[in-house]
Parts: C-alpha cells; structure tokens; sequence
C-alpha cells in the first residue's frame, strides 16, 4: 500500500464519512423542525416579562428569592413544585431577579417540547409529527403554560421526555435492539418528574397508560431493576433539594400531591371556574383542535402514510391517544378545574388534530382539481369576509338589528348552497378537500391570532378571562415610588422602613415587588414600633376604605393614619370571567300588553342583546368587556408635616 492510499485510508475517508454523516442531518425536515423550534421561541420569549406576575406566579418566585437571597418571612408562601423551587432559586442566585427570569425555566421546556416531536415520527408518521410540532409551536395554551413561572409546563416537558423514552426503546425493540441511550434520559427525568409540582401526578396517569398498553418488554424491565430506580431516586433527590442545598424542598412534594388533589376534587374553596368558562376557552382558542381533532379520531382507520413505516404497536397506540384524551376530559371537567389542569386535554386533542389535517394532506397530493378548487375557495372566502363585515356590524349596534342578521343567515345559506352545487357538479372529494382546506386555513389564523391575544397583549380593558385573577400594573408604579421615596429620605432605595398589612398571611404579590425592601415589616394592624411610627405604611384597601379613614373610622390605627398620613390608592390585582358576560336582565320599558306579538317580540330581543347576546359577541370578537373589571386595591401611606423623618 503506497502512502497516498494509506493516508486516504486513515485521514480523507473517515473525514468525508463524517461530513456525510453530518449532511444527512441537513434535510429539508430539520429545516422545517428548526424553524419551528424558532417560532415557538417567538412566541414563548417575546416581551416575557411585559406582563407582571400572576399572583400564583408570584408566590413561587418570591419563595425562591427569599431562599436565594437567605432570607426568611413569617408565613410565606410554601412552595408546591420543588423541582421549580430549586431552579428559580437558581436562576436568582446567578441572575438579576426579574419576571422574565422568574418565567425562564418554563419558557424553555416550552420550547423543547416541539423537539420532541422529532422522535416521534415513526409513531406519528413523519406528516403528522410535522404538523402536530407546528400545532404545539403556536397553541395558546401550552404557549401561556410556559410564559408562566409556575410548574404546569416543567410537567408537560418531562413527562413527554419520560413518554419520548419509552417510545424510543419500543422502536428499538422492534429492530432487535435491547441496549438504549435512552434509559438514563429516561430515569433521569422520570425522577424530576416525580418533584415537578401537581400536574406532574396527572402525567403520571398518561405514563401509566402508555406502559400498560405499548410498552415493550425492555422498558417494562426497567421498573424490575433497582438500579433504574437508583437513577430516578438520585434525580428527584437533586431536584427537589438543588444539590442537597435547599432540604426544604422534598417537604414540596407532599404539597404538590395536595393542591393536585384539590384540584381534582374541588376542596380548596378556591374561586371556580364553571363549565361555560370552558366552554369559552375550547370555542374561542382551539376551535382547530376541537374540529380537526374528532375529525382525526373518526378518520383514524384510513391508512395515514409514514415514510418510515407503519407505527409499531399500532392497535394499542390508537387506544392510548383515546385513553390520554378521555383522562384530559376528566381533568377539565372536574370540580376544581384551572387554567392548569387543562393542558392534558389539549395535547391528545392536538395530535388526533394532527391525524385530521394529515388526511386532509394526503388527499391533497393526487387528483386535485387546483383551477376548479382555486375557484371555489375564492368565492367561499368572499362570502365569508362579507358574513365577517356584517357581523361587526351587528355587534355595533346597540339593537338587534334583524335586517342585520337575516343577511348573515342568507349568506351562510348561499355558503351552503354553492358547496352543494360544486358537489353535485363536480365530486364530493373536490368539494370536502376545498372546503376542509378552507376551514383549515381559517381556524389556523383563529389560533394564532388567540395565541397572540392571550399571550403577548395585555390591556385590562379587553380581559381573555383565561385566569380568574390579573396583577394590575399599578403594583410596579407602587414599588417605584416606594423605592423613591426610600432613596430620597434614607439614600439608598431599599432602607426604608415599611410596613404592609396582611390579611392573615403576606400578600405574595406584594411581597415580591417590593422584594428590595430590607426593612419591611409584615403586620396584621399598622402601628407603633420600638416608639417611632413608620414612615410609610401600605394597607389593604377595597374601592371606599381611603374615604372612610380621610373622614375618621373608629379603628384606632385608621384613625392614626387618617390624622398623620397621606395616602394615595394603587390597584393590586383585578378580577374578571366570561361568566360576568351573563348580566342580569334589563326591564321592559314598555308593558308587553300594550305591544303587539311583532313589537313584544322586537323588544324581547333587544332587551336580551343588551343584556347578554351583544356582550358576548363583542368580547368573543375584540375581547371588549362591557364593564371595567373590579380591582382589590392598596393604600401606600406617607406621614405627612414635621413628622416625616
């Protein structure tokens, strides 16, 4: 063997497989995952800290900070996800303390999440997982999930890492694989799944089922081995307590089983969020995954094409998708739903919604009658945007307009009419691929344009309703001032003396805002400490409470404040649901016995388009609330003259 040939033997042919190796991965799929992964980071990381935390946000990210920063605060909020605990304790540690950071962690497993569905293409089919990822990357559920500093989405994640897992090792099984990559990725999140927070139990039911139904024996032989189990211990461990640093931590676990629990049963006596809440949210946010997904479940049993060949356990894939759907159902309609519990139901309906348009695809790519179907759909969406016209025009006004809505009904008839036409003149198959594709289309913009709505605009004046609690902006202009005021009497923003009332426990909104503060002190009742009254004080207060104390209250501390303070109202948090769309009924003016049956009936219908019909139609529309949402406000108190130290 000569030298050249040696030295391409031992240098340029393992260097061109290596750049082979690596060009098979530069494919148009992973181009289309990459850009996907791109808009799911858009979506989740846009203006993250734009809108403040939620109180239930809050109280997870004051926790962390108070552990990050050694310091401790009678009766504050006990957390109930360790793993979060430990990875906002963290990020705190390491970082500037702010609402973004605070939603960083979550934002991220967001993201992951649509990489997933990389590996799970020979269950899916490599259309269906493309689709499914394009759903996840814009859905405005799971897109709120992981802009929220809360555990819901660090569940979805690992519990979907945890199914990725098992998945992967029953694929390998099937080529006569038995050693897996996967089994320690597998222990190690199935661990920090385990002291994730509440949700986490409700993904363990989805993992049980999967297990009984697909899993295979080398996985199933996982949970026969201790030191599969060592690795699932060792990571709950480390994630519960970050390190061993923070023991506090694994007390969590039982208080995420608790919470979870009450979410199930409703116990906590916690604001509900009825059925028609639900209602709303499926209606207004995944019309694509309600229609599409019982679309994809009716039409499963028309073969779906996989370029990598037919879904391994195929019988009992479908019944698990069926199964996690059912067990999302009862989720959402349990008594103690949340906006957090209902992420289990969206995400089986998501990927059935992926099988529907990926049979509406496969139709599309043989026989399409494009100029006829071009057609059709030009006409159907001239008459659509002309019914969308008039139906802002009917919310506009003040009346039910009859005109306005027969001309609605005669447009949606002529919609009809011409699809059944087109059919009869045509073929079925043309007239259902155009208009799915249509429908399709539409609902598709419906979800991004929700998504967007619910995620990135906040404006309390067009409320989503998709939490029963909002954090008023008005609490930063708080913490500002307050800071202010501290810089310009004691030359340092956080030395000023404070205290805040609580109404049996600290306010977490509160006590996260005005984190900086060293010397604030919790009270049950302002008063005198160590004989010196505080410089500033801030109370609770409802929308009279600062009128009552300016004109004197038999509550000796309001009395020392109305006497010796200033006081300025700032709003805290503000509440509102779709259920307040529902107004009482306005009277009749007129006595429906001097009307006739025309004019009783006009006046019937006016009366109910005021009460409710013309509200619900704004907001569903323009998210326009008929009424400013009530807020909980705070009193900040300055002492006022000579006493002002």
């Amino acid at each position: 063997m000569t030298f050249l040939s040696l030295s391409q033997t031992m240098g340029e042919r393992p260097g061109r497989a290596a750049a082979s190796s690596a060009y098979r991965w530069l494919t148009v799929e992973c181009g289309v995952y990459g850009v996907l992964v791109l808009l799911a980071a858009l979506f989740r990381l846009l203006w993250l800290g734009a809108k403040p935390l939620l109180p239930l946000e809050a109280g997870h990210a004051w926790s962390a900070w108070l552990a990050a920063n050694g310091a401790e605060t009678t009766l504050a909020p006990a957390p109930d996800s360790p793993l979060l605990y430990t990875l906002s304790t963290l990020l705190f540690w390491v970082s500037v303390p702010s609402d973004a950071v605070a939603r960083l962690a979550p934002a991220l497993c967001g993201i992951g999440l649509v990489l997933l569905l990389w590996y799970w293409r020979a269950w899916l089919g490599r259309t269906t997982a493309l689709l499914a990822a394009l759903l996840l990357a814009v859905d405005p559920w799971l897109t709120a999930y992981s802009r929220l500093a809360d555990s819901a989405m660090l569940s979805i994640f690992l519990g979907m890492v945890v199914l990725t897992g098992l998945m992967q090792v029953a694929n390998q099984e099937r080529d006569d694989v038995t050693e897996s990559p996967w089994r320690t990725t597998t222990a190690l999140a199935f661990g920090l799944l385990l002291v994730s927070g509440p949700q986490a139990w409700s993904m363990l039911v989805v993992l049980a089922l999967f297990y009984w139904l697909c899993a295979g024996p080398v996985s199933q032989a996982w949970f026969r081995q201790s030191g599969w189990w060592l690795l699932v211990a060792g990571a709950a461990i480390v994630g519960a307590t970050g390190w061993l640093a923070r023991p506090e931590g694994l007390g969590a676990i039982s208080t995420s089983l608790t919470v979870w629990l009450q979410q199930i049963t409703g116990s906590d006596g916690a604001i509900g969020y009825p059925l028609g809440w639900l209602g709303w949210r499926l209606l207004l946010e995944q019309p694509l995954l309600l229609i599409f997904g019982l679309l994809g479940l009716a039409a499963y049993r028309v073969p779906v094409a996989a370029t990598e060949g037919e879904a391994p356990t195929q019988q009992g894939w479908v019944r698990f998708l069926t199964l996690w759907l059912v067990w999302g159902v009862v989720l959402a309609l349990a008594p103690g739903r949340t906006p957090l519990s209902i992420g289990l139901l969206a995400l089986p309906l998501l990927l059935w919604a992926a099988y529907g348009l990926t049979v509406l695809v496969e139709q599309a790519q043989s026989g399409v009658a494009w100029r006829e179907n071009t057609l059709l759909i030009t006409v159907l969406s001239i008459l659509l945007i002309s019914f969308t016209f008039w139906l802002a025009a009917l919310s506009n006004s003040t009346t039910f307009d009859a005109t306005l809505a027969r001309t609605m009904l005669v447009i949606l008839v002529l919609l009809f009419l011409i699809l059944l036409a087109y059919t009869l003149w045509l073929d079925g198959r043309q007239a259902r691929l155009a208009a799915g594709a249509l429908l399709a289309a539409i609902l598709f913009m419906c979800t991004i344009s929700s998504s967007w709505q619910l995620n990135q605009r906040f404006d309390l004046a067009y409320p989503d309703g998709f939490f029963a609690s909002y954090t008023n902006p008005d609490v930063r202009h708080l913490a500002a001032n307050v800071a202010a005021l501290s810089a310009h009497k004691r030359g340092d923003a956080g030395e000023l003396a404070l205290q805040v009332e609580m109404a049996g426990t600290p306010e977490p909104v509160l006590g996260w805002y005005l984190r900086g503060m060293r010397n604030l002190r919790w009270v049950l009742a302002p008063g005198v400490v160590d004989g010196q009254s505080p410089p500033v004080v801030i109370t609770l207060s409802d929308a009279h409470r600062l009128d009552e104390v300016r004109a004197g209250s038999q509550d000796s501390a309001l009395n020392q404040l109305a006497a010796s303070y200033m006081g300025n109202r700032y709003a805290l948090r503000d509440h509102w649901l779709p259920a307040t769309l529902a107004a009482n009924e306005i009277p009749e003016t007129t006595p429906a016995a001097e009307l006739g049956f025309s004019a009783r009936l006009q006046e019937q219908l006016n009366t109910r388009w005021l009460a409710r019909w013309r509200g619900q139609l704004r907001w569903a529309l323009y998210r326009e609330a008929p009424a400013i949402p009530p807020t909980d406000e705070v009193v900040l108190w300055v002492m006022a003259g000579e006493n002002n130290p």
